[in-house]
């Protein structure tokens, strides 16, 4: 029931601004992802929290007193308190202060904060196992580094792409509302039959995520009844159709965390509305269509198209990063350079092609006086161009911290186990690493046990 819960908060966040109160903002643990990726979950009570000013302090000769000079915030400083419970408790503990030697950035998904990007600090270890028998308290300090080339945290960049995300979609929908016609009958239709469209690209692209979580599919069907109500209004609104199209594209990437899984089911929504626009291979408009109607026909598309770019950014900041190649899994996490590398170039193809798209449809009214022509995103490019540029960095940011994928073929047959302890100089707690390369190589049956000569494996490291 996680998932269901998470996707009615999901919707519910989406729809209403989020959590009202500070007792549904709060969550219940606090969860630590080491720099090698070992994963613990504690209790937690309070943290205190320092901001330290840079202030430049100058002491002239001969003056009581000196100058300052206000040089800004350093990085927040967080001093954290949190509880292994329950009967292993201690060896938890020891676990997670074996985990403090390794170096590098923790993932912290913090009670209140949310998720943090942190460096530790210090760390202390209080034993009272006489006065606090099955309770192991540790105290650890941190403080959140900036990225050293974009001087930004990566939380910072992806706050940036969520508000981007949200002034693009409030300009696509005032350029769709400036550019639709509706002064006939003809010209409503057009849009009524491009809306009909949209959504049976949605059904088909973006279905395999939205209809295998109830709550998300209930919400899905209900935008799309309320597309069908505003078509049917005597009086079209404009905004509220723009908003409706709009969210019947973003919700279902809310539907998992899965990287790959989502950038496909966008990547064929892009296909898809692109193929409809007037000129495609699936226009949805005969060729003797009038030229107002193509044009409103563009753009209802165009406003769905920009949706779903918007909606693959919102994707890369919505996805859980782990570090060291222990995300290869069923989370769908970000996990390996090779993964990074690859978003960047699905965004930057899907960006490339809905321009030369629209484009090609600007290209049909060439022969028409100027102010009857079509020009593509002629209010909403600026802010896609930067959204996309905005997730770029982000990925960039992060790569660094990510695993690099090497594939080798054995040169002679060899067990899983020993390729492990070899590669990766253990099997890992509760075989962590033996299952990450079970899992990535997709081992079946006797694999599991041995591996034939001239096999090709892949480790992350």
């Amino acid at each position: 029931m996680a998932i269901v819960d998470s996707v009615v908060n999901a919707v519910k966040d989406a729809f209403f601004g989020g959590p009202q109160t500070w007792r549904e903002r709060l969550q219940g643990q606090i969860t630590l992802v080491s720099p090698d990726g070992n994963q613990f979950t504690a209790k937690w009570i309070g943290d205190n929290t320092t901001l330290p000013k840079k202030i430049g302090q100058l002491s002239p000769p001969k003056v009581k007193g000196d100058l300052a000079q206000d040089l800004g915030n350093k990085s927040e400083l967080y001093s954290t308190t949190f509880y292994f419970t329950g009967d292993n408790n201690d060896t938890e503990a020891l676990a997670f202060m074996a985990a403090t030697k390794e170096k590098g950035t923790w993932e912290i998904t913090h009670p209140v904060h949310g998720f943090h990007t942190f460096q530790l600090i210090s760390v202390t270890k209080n034993d009272q196992p006489v006065e606090n028998g099955g309770i192991t308290e540790i105290t650890a300090d941190w403080f959140e580094p900036i990225d050293p080339l974009e001087l930004k945290t990566a939380r910072e960049l992806a706050g940036i792409i969520d508000g981007k995300a949200n002034d693009l979609n409030i300009t696509a929908a005032q350029q769709f509302a400036n550019n639709l016609l509706t002064a006939s009958e003809t010209l409503r239709s057009s849009i009524e039959q491009t809306t009909t469209g949209i959504q049976r690209v949605t059904d088909l692209a973006l279905g395999p995520l939205f209809t295998s979580v109830d709550a998300l599919d209930n919400a899905v069907n209900s935008i799309q009844q309320g597309i069908t109500d505003t078509n049917n209004a005597t009086v079209l609104q404009v905004n509220a159709l723009a908003g409706q199209i709009q969210n019947l594209i973003n919700l279902p990437l809310f539907a998992n965390s899965k990287l790959e899984d989502r950038i496909t089911a966008y990547s064929q929504t892009i296909a898809g509305l692109s193929q409809q626009l007037p000129g495609g291979d699936d226009s949805l408009l005969s060729d003797t269509a009038s030229s107002d109607a193509k044009k409103n026909s563009i753009a209802t598309l165009e406003l769905g198209l920009t949706a779903a770019l918007g909606s693959l950014a919102n994707i890369v900041t919505t996805t859980a990063i782990s570090p060291n190649g222990l995300g290869p899994d069923d989370s769908g996490a970000l996990a390996t350079k090779a993964q990074a590398i690859q978003a960047i170039e699905d965004l930057t193809t899907q960006f490339n092609d809905t321009v030369d798209a629209l484009d090609g449809a600007m290209d049909l009214f060439d022969t028409e006086d100027i102010d009857k022509q079509y020009f593509s995103q002629s209010e909403a490019y600026n802010d896609l161009a930067l959204l996309m540029y905005l997730a770029t960095e982000y990925l960039l940011s992060i790569i660094f911290d990510l695993a690099l994928e090497r594939r080798f073929t054995l040169d002679r047959p060899r067990t899983p186990i020993e390729v492990v302890i070899t590669e990766y100089g253990s099997t890992g707690e509760n075989d962590l690493f033996l299952d990450l390369f079970i899992y990535s190589n997709n081992l079946i049956g006797k694999e599991i046990v041995l591996l034939p000569r001239g096999k090709e494996v892949v480790v992350y490291v």
